[in-house]
């Protein structure tokens, strides 16, 4: 699976886990889940960037593990393809990630405030 549906209408929504989508290189956008609590997204080796993460910035729990390349690929800022998340995938055996282009999106404020929190 390449995608998910829409969000939309999930405005109840407290929990979400994403796990082993191999090929989803893209998440819905969160605008409709103000609700939400907890956040899991775990072995997306696929997923080259996140969606705005400013709709659920009062998020109590986010977890992200095994995480795609968007941790180094320039999404969060600088390209760094030495980083190990931006190899071939030790188990999954994705390809190595590229550097995105500069049209390419880039994480907004809110979702480096966010993604930088469960990064350490």
């Amino acid at each position: 699976m390449k995608r998910l549906p829409s969000f939309t209408g999930l405005t109840n929504l407290k929990s979400l886990t994403l796990a082993l989508f191999l090929s989803l290189d893209e998440l819905p956008a969160l605008d409709s889940l103000h609700r939400l609590e907890k956040l899991v997204v775990t072995c997306m080796p696929s997923l080259n960037t996140l969606p705005d993460l400013a709709p659920v910035k009062n998020v109590k729990s986010l977890i992200m593990l095994d995480r795609g390349t968007w941790c180094c690929n320039g999404f969060l800022g600088q390209c760094n393809l030495d980083h190990p998340m931006c190899q071939v995938h030790p188990l999954w055996g994705t390809p190595a990630a590229t550097c995105l282009s500069s049209n390419d999106p880039k994480a907004t404020p809110e979702t480096l405030n966010l993604s930088g929190k469960c990064l350490h």
